[in-house]
């Protein structure tokens, strides 16, 4: 069985990958993405929009969210 993995680097300079996991073989990287941002300095956010829809397409069966 094979489980498409969402894993997440948080943070307005963090990233977002896709890693397929497959019974007893090693993990493959699918995609990897950096986490997409506007404005400038103070300004600074997340383009949420952007990172929806690479969501949507990469289709993640499971998502991990790093931690300090």
């Amino acid at each position: 069985m094979t489980f498409r993995v969402l894993g997440v680097d948080p943070g307005i300079h963090g990233a977002l990958a896709i890693v397929n996991i497959n019974d007893g073989a090693v993990p493959q990287l699918v995609a990897v993405c950096d986490v997409p941002v506007l404005g400038v300095k103070a300004k600074e956010r997340i383009n949420t929009m952007i990172v929806r829809d690479w969501l949507s397409s990469q289709r993640p069966d499971h998502a991990l969210i790093e931690c300090a």
